[in-house]
C-alpha cells in the first residue's frame, strides 16, 4: 500500500517523515532517527518518476509512429476534389490520386 501512496505522489512526505521517525518495536517515534528511510523514499519517487515519465513517451512515440506510417500509406487525394467534379457534370475523367 505505500508503494502505491508513493507512484501517486499525493502528500508522499508526510509517509516519508513517519518513516524516517520510526524506531523499534514497543519504543516511541524519535524525530529524524532514520535517515536511510528518507534516502529510499526519495530513490523510490525519482526512479518511479522517471519510469512512468519514460513510460508515457514511449507510448507517446509509438502511437506517432504507427499513425506517420499509415498515413504515408494511403494515398493522397488532389484537393480540388475531382470525382466531385466529374459527378458535377463537367464530364471529366477522375484524376489518379498524387502520391507526395
Amino acid at each position: 500500500l505505500a508503494m502505491f501512496y508513493l507512484s501517486t505522489k499525493d502528500d508522499w512526505t508526510t509517509l516519508m517523515w513517519s518513516a524516517a521517525d520510526s524506531t523499534d518495536v514497543d519504543t516511541g517515534p524519535y524525530q529524524n532517527s532514520n535517515y536511510w528511510a528518507v534516502v529510499y523514499f526519495v530513490l523510490v519517487v525519482l526512479v518511479g518518476g522517471f519510469f512512468i515519465l519514460t513510460i508515457f513517451v514511449g507510448v507517446f512515440i509509438d502511437s506517432y509512429n504507427l499513425v506517420s506510417h499509415q498515413s504515408e500509406k494511403e494515398p493522397r487525394m488532389r484537393r480540388d476534389n475531382s470525382v466531385a467534379s466529374s459527378v458535377m457534370g463537367r464530364g471529366e475523367e477522375p484524376e489518379e490520386p498524387v502520391n507526395e
